[in-house]
């Protein structure tokens, strides 16, 4: 091919341009620094001036969306869980953040289809776990992550407090027959267990396999503590005391279920025996 006279060919190996790579927190830093303000303040001033509009705020634990696709999902080795065991793992925030994202990603494309009014970036879907009690108000401690505008960090570092969590999966009979089973950690003391964690998160993942969750960043936390069982008086019990034999006059029906009640059975299994097997 001939060349046009006054051309100077170009190496584009050695005059590519650099491309200069942008995070997050870099981009806040410089606008912050060309306009001169602090960076503390920069998302109060977006705010005001570009509010996000009003939307709809959906309370519901999403992880059972996520299961009705797949329970793979959640825990990728339960085809693998043998029956009547106990096993131990932790929580990947960053795949509860980049779920939630993209919840809230549809949710505004399809109230935007509606014609609902909106500017898409609300934050719909802030909560995937669930909660052992329902709480009496939905304020900002239930939900697990932040905003959505206000997420500022990598995926996995926008949670509203730790984003991970130890999680114990019971899978077995136990929770099938008595599935209102209450399970925390407690300490052995003076020949007693005594209550000293509740859990913050859980979940079924089927009708045998239940989830319960606590707020420990490491094992070393509560190796000494005890996985512990207690089951609701007011359902079906684990045991039977029988009372036959005894014969006492009883007054009315008070002093009757008094003599025959029976005591709330609990058990323990130590931590430590779960996380080494």
């Amino acid at each position: 091919m001939k060349r046009l006279p006054g051309l100077k060919p170009i190496n584009y190996k050695k005059e590519r341009v650099g491309t200069k790579k942008y995070s997050t927190d870099n981009v806040r830093d410089e606008i912050a620094k060309n306009y001169n303000i602090q960076t503390k303040d920069l998302d109060a001033r977006i705010s005001e001036k570009y509010p996000v509009m009003a939307y709809p705020v959906l309370p519901d634990p999403t992880y059972f969306y996520l299961k009705e696709q797949s329970v793979r999902f959640m825990i990728p080795s339960v085809d693998s869980l043998k029956n009547n065991t106990i096993s131990c793992f932790y929580t990947n925030p960053a795949f509860e953040e980049a779920y939630l994202a993209g919840m809230n990603t549809e949710m505004g494309k399809e109230l935007l289809w509606r014609e609902y009014p909106t500017d898409e970036r609300g934050s719909y879907f802030r909560k995937f776990w669930d909660v052992p009690e329902d709480p009496d108000t939905i304020d900002e401690t239930y939900f697990d992550v932040k905003e959505l505008h206000k997420w500022h960090d990598r995926l996995g570092k926008n949670h509203m407090k730790n984003s991970k969590r130890m999680v114990f999966v019971v899978n077995g009979d136990l929770m099938r027959v008595y599935p209102n089973t209450t399970v925390y950690l407690s300490s052995y003391r003076n020949g007693q267990l005594i209550h000293v964690m509740e859990p913050s998160i859980m979940g079924w993942a089927r009708d045998n396999t239940y989830l319960v969750g606590f707020d420990v960043q490491n094992e070393k936390e509560i190796i000494n503590y005890y996985l512990t069982f207690e089951e609701l008086d007011r359902s079906l019990r684990f045991s039977h005391k029988s009372h036959e034999g005894k014969t006492c006059n009883y007054e009315n029906g008070g002093m009757y279920a008094r003599h025959h009640r029976v005591d709330v059975t609990v058990f323990g299994l130590p931590v430590s025996g779960i996380i080494k097997k």
